[in-house]
């Protein structure tokens, strides 16, 4: 009676004996048989279901585990050395193979204690994170080199279309230039041949005429002034 605390004190104390007392307090916190088979069935449901997740460490997965074996022992179901490093092995991710047939091969599960066990899984485990690592330092150091040059190249086409686009430019407007100085000729050209016809008093006179009875250009024979003056 004196190490039980007040809460407990509270259930027993109209008892007489100590039997009575005992009694009482297994079935409060253990429960009936029937209750013990019922949990007995769970925890071993859970114990061959068990896992471990992705991601997840070893050693939270050891931890987890010894919970429940902790609980199958104190309901009475013990579970030997060999089967609990077993199921460790068993449970490991596919990359761990390596590591559980070397394990199997040059250990003697049956007397290697869990400590030594999670202690070897761990160091393996701190391994296989590093090599992770790297290799993803080096994929991304490859992606950034790659990502690099392509930002190069990709900035040299750029450069070689932007240059086409203004030696096009250059060589439209050279062309519109060469037109308009064309056009402009023409018009000085056209302007000198109508000078070329017209008189200082604004008649047109065209050299293309010639006169049947003199031979002389910029009049027909019928205005001939040497006809005229013989007649």
């Amino acid at each position: 009676m004196c190490a039980l605390s007040e809460e407990e004190m509270s259930k027993v104390h109209v008892m007489v004996s100590a039997k009575e007392m005992w009694d009482t307090l297994a079935l409060t916190y253990e429960g009936s048989k029937e209750v013990k088979r019922n949990k007995l069935t769970m925890l071993k449901h859970q114990y061959e279901m068990f896992a471990i997740k992705d991601h997840e460490f070893v050693w939270f997965m050891v931890s987890c585990l010894q919970v429940i074996l902790n609980n199958l022992r104190f309901l009475g179901s013990t579970v030997s050395q060999y089967e609990i490093n077993d199921k460790i092995l068993r449970i490991l991710p596919a990359k761990w193979r390596a590591q559980e047939t070397a394990l199997r091969t040059f250990k003697d599960l049956e007397a290697m204690p869990l400590e030594e066990l999670v202690g070897i899984l761990t160091i393996y485990e701190q391994i296989i994170h590093n090599d992770v690592n790297n290799s993803s330092k080096g994929n991304n150091i490859a992606f950034k080199i790659s990502h690099k040059c392509k930002k190069k190249v990709s900035s040299k086409a750029f450069e070689a279309v932007d240059n086409t686009s203004d030696d096009t430019d250059s060589d439209d407007e050279i062309f519109i230039l060469t037109n308009k100085i064309k056009r402009m000729f023409r018009k000085q050209e056209s302007k000198r041949k109508d000078s070329r016809f017209r008189t200082k008093g604004g008649k047109e006179q065209d050299d293309r005429i010639i006169c049947y009875w003199c031979k002389k250009p910029g009049h027909f024979k019928s205005k001939c002034p040497d006809q005229v003056e013989e007649k």
